[in-house]
């Protein structure tokens, strides 16, 4: 009897054991998946919907959505990075958002709104009889695009005055240090990118005869996104690297580019092809459309909360992690001669290393490391790549000074190399 007992609570403890262990197993292949892909995001909104804008304030994303099915419009918003959406009250869709932290404010076709409680709660704010399509802010000073005018609002967004020097149809405001550009539709033989070095008064024009949707800034790097286009300029994705006084087309000048956001020196692009990545200023771009059953087009971009959030035409709101979509970086697109694993440099190392390789073809590719004992340590990449030479980057943390190993996994092709790392 008395073993039968302990046979029993031994066996219920063991049971316990292993649901345990199942629990932390489904939700890091969970966690792992969310990371190494894109993974739609619409518990509690769906997934036939039109996302018109996201903005955050403070950690909650909040997007701007129209139902595909009965067309009705909603606001959403998301207090863990989309995974679960609350549909609030507040029904007019919002072409834009801007934040301080304290208050949301949502730009729409019949005015500005404001909230106090980071996106749950609306009220009409100003400008009732605008329809507003961006906003941006150097310091305290807000600038909203209001048709063919830039306004600005110097008292948090409560009373507006126009540009006295711009008479441009604007879709798209952003800023770079105290310069302000706007991006803005060909009308009557003009259009394309205007500049302000004084906060709107005056304007200059820095890209001719381009309908601009979308830019984003670094410095004195200025990315536009170009969708139509006259004369000599052609479509796709521009760079200037001198505050915009000349322009070049990148390498990714064969799309319409609906949307453009910016983390340091990465740049990712959406467009009706999905997405793209460049790590070195337009030279190359790579897809990054892993995870999508079928490639959406992409409306708008967010980065926040260390994660990449695309708001799609018709297929709701989708989410990558951030490190792990610029974490392998496209250096040349040219077909190597064969696949192959490079030493990496510097070894021995520390804090980092960087590693190349060549992929002869299209292929899953895997990238990960390995401690002395064989035990895996991390997966560098694990994606679909096209042909190409390729570079990642291992950021060591806590690790501890020992030989480490590296394997490359892709069609049939398999090598491992050392490394070392002091500290």
């Amino acid at each position: 009897m008395i073993v039968s007992v302990f046979v029993n609570k031994l066996f219920e403890t063991i049971l316990k054991v292993m649901k345990k262990l199942f629990l932390i197993f489904t939700l890091l292949s969970f966690s792992f998946t969310l990371n190494a892909q894109w993974v739609q995001m619409s518990n509690g909104m769906g997934t036939k919907f039109r996302i018109y804008s996201l903005g955050y304030c403070r950690n909650n994303i909040v997007a701007g959505a129209q139902n595909t099915i009965n067309s009705a419009t909603y606001t959403y918003v998301s207090s863990n990075n989309g995974v679960n959406w609350l549909q609030t009250t507040f029904t007019k869709v919002a072409n834009c958002y801007i934040t301080n932290d304290t208050f949301l404010l949502a730009g729409t076709s019949s005015g500005v709104y404001r909230s106090n409680d980071f996106g749950m709660n609306w009220s009409y704010y100003s400008i009732s009889d605008k329809s507003i399509s961006d906003f941006a802010k150097i310091g305290t000073t807000l600038f909203a695009a209001i048709g063919s005018f830039v306004y600005k609002s110097t008292n948090v967004g409560f009373t507006w005055s126009p540009s006295s020097d711009f008479n441009r149809f604007t879709r798209c405001l952003s800023v770079s240090g105290n310069e302000l550009y706007s991006g803005t539709e060909v009308v009557s033989g003009n259009g394309g990118i205007y500049k302000s070095t004084n906060f709107g008064q005056n304007w200059t024009n820095s890209l001719n005869n381009a309908k601009v949707i979308s830019i984003a800034t670094n410095g004195p790097n200025i990315y536009a996104a170009l969708i139509y286009v006259t004369g000599s300029i052609g479509r796709g994705v521009y760079l200037s690297t001198n505050s915009g006084q000349n322009w070049s087309p990148t390498s990714l000048n064969y799309l319409d580019i609906f949307t453009l956001a910016i983390s340091g020196s990465n740049v990712i692009a959406g467009s009706d092809s999905g997405i793209f990545v460049t790590t070195n200023n337009g030279t190359t771009w790579a897809k990054k459309n892993q995870g999508f059953d079928t490639i959406p087009s992409i409306n708008n971009l967010l980065i926040k909360n260390e994660f990449v959030f695309a708001g799609t035409w018709g297929k709701s709101v989708w989410r990558r992690s951030l490190s792990e979509i610029i974490g392998v970086q496209n250096i040349s697109s040219k077909v190597p001669s064969a696949f192959s694993l490079k030493q990496n440099y510097p070894n021995p190392f520390n804090p980092s290393t960087s590693i190349e390789f060549d992929i002869l073809t299209e292929s899953d590719v895997l990238l990960k490391i390995f401690d002395v004992s064989g035990k895996e340590i991390t997966t560098l990449v694990n994606e679909k790549l096209d042909e190409g030479s390729y570079i990642a980057e291992w950021n060591v943390g806590n690790y501890p000074s020992g030989i480490y190993f590296y394997t490359l996994s892709a069609e049939n092709f398999s090598q491992t190399k050392k490394m070392i790392l002091i500290k």
